[in-house]
């Protein structure tokens, strides 16, 4: 049911304020969450129940206490008595004023990842978490805080070690049906052994399934700290590794479309990447430029290294 007035409330998933004048189930407007909000108790309305005149009292038969007076009614005062939903609220209102008040730049940075939050199951704040990157992320990584990174970690260990092993199933899957042309294509570039090759390919993608946990760590490991140089390469004001850390964990989230065949690697990567460069700019605070650049570059140079050492 409405209100004759807009009550602000908090959302528990984003953490951002907003106005309502509605009770019951509502979403928030910002980030689509639903949110029960209990209809409060007593009148709603501004105007306070009218006062009953008071009944005229019996004139008593005792002479000596002469003619009994009739009360006048008193006149309400509509500021001293507010209606009852403002009594109960009263002290929760004020609160959420003030936090709307004193809104500023030491209270930008409050806003917590569903992942984080601790309200719902591990399972719905996965997909929360999910949903508030994908439908703005550029408000998602302007908002976070950036002072913590450990929840951070276990969002993107499980993201990567998912992809480490749909990664590793998918090749081994590749393999064993195209056996016969992919050790015969690797046996004439390199000279060696077909049987030699496919068992040393088997091997490798089984090390690889087996050992996704510790390959997805390493992986959020590196990806940050060489984004963090390439960070500090670009720019000498920044908000530091953690900020880091936090726009990397929460960019790999794309990865996840390895499960896609053939294009799912490759779409997951790309999105990823950009992903991670519009938190980078954010979190930091720097230009889209510089954010790839520092993502890029470190990129291209470890790539570069790589081929020269297998080539």
């Amino acid at each position: 049911m409405p209100s004759d007035r807009p009550v602000l409330v908090r959302c528990v998933s984003c953490q951002r304020n907003f106005e309502t004048t509605k009770f019951g189930q509502i979403n928030c407007p910002i980030c689509r969450t639903k949110i029960y909000l209990e209809p409060p108790a007593g009148n709603l309305s501004d105007d306070p129940p009218e006062p009953q005149e008071p009944t005229a009292q019996k004139e008593q038969a005792a002479p000596a206490r002469g003619p009994e007076l009739k009360p006048e009614p008193r006149a309400v005062d509509k500021q001293s008595q507010p209606a009852d939903y403002e009594k109960q609220g009263l002290a929760n209102l004020r609160s959420l004023l003030e936090v709307k008040q004193q809104t500023g730049p030491q209270n930008e940075r409050q806003f917590l990842p569903a992942w984080e939050s601790d309200q719902a199951g591990v399972f719905k704040r996965f997909i929360d978490t999910f949903k508030q990157i994908f439908a703005n992320p550029t408000w998602f990584f302007s908002n976070i805080k950036i002072d913590q990174y450990r929840k951070a970690l276990s969002f993107a260990w499980i993201i990567c070690s998912l992809a480490v092993v749909f990664f590793a199933l998918y090749s081994l899957w590749q393999l064993e049906q195209n056996t016969s042309a992919l050790i015969e294509r690797a046996a004439v570039q390199s000279g060696e052994d077909p049987q030699k090759i496919y068992e040393s390919l088997r091997s490798f993608l089984l090390i690889t399934l087996y050992g996704a946990p510790i390959f997805g760590l390493i992986n959020i490991g590196i990806s940050a700290f060489v984004y963090h140089m390439g960070i500090k390469l670009t720019t000498n004001k920044h908000q530091g590794f953690k900020a880091t850390f936090r726009a990397t964990a929460y960019g790999f989230a794309p990865l996840l479309l390895v499960v896609v065949p053939f294009i799912g690697h490759l779409v997951g990567t790309l999105w990823s990447l950009i992903l991670q460069i519009i938190g980078l700019t954010q979190v930091h605070q720097i230009t889209p430029a510089r954010a790839s650049l520092a993502v890029l570059l470190p990129v291209t140079a470890l790539m570069l290294i790589v081929y020269a050492l297998f080539s």
